[in-house]
């Protein structure tokens, strides 16, 4: 678990999952994260526990958990609202590495 204050100093594509330990959506989605992260080696994965950090994730605007995030850039991200499955969450974050690398060729053909 770490801090959503650690989540200002990623540089790389992330995902996230703010959790509770006390809630039983959240036990059952384990296998489902860790799964995630065995197929998407390209994303540091880390999770926030928003029982410890309960004003951090109402900051953070994380109302409900488990909840999944992409980070792509400092302050760029984009959360998924969907079924807690995985074949729904591969599907949305391939939809997500799709928009970086778009994203990625157009600031390579500005900066050219």
């Amino acid at each position: 678990s770490i801090s959503p204050e650690m989540i200002n100093q990623m540089e790389q594509q992330s995902i996230i999952k703010f959790y509770s330990p006390f809630c039983g959506n959240c036990q059952k989605f384990i296998p489902i994260f860790t799964k995630l992260e065995k197929t998407f080696p390209q994303f540091q994965f880390y999770e926030v526990d928003c029982s410890e950090f309960n004003k951090e994730c109402d900051q953070l605007k994380i109302f409900g958990v488990p909840h999944v995030r992409i980070y792509k850039k400092l302050d760029k991200f984009s959360d998924y609202k969907g079924e807690n499955s995985f074949d729904a969450l591969s599907r949305f974050i391939e939809q997500q590495l799709g928009n970086i690398k778009k994203s990625e060729q157009i600031s390579q053909t500005n900066s050219e």
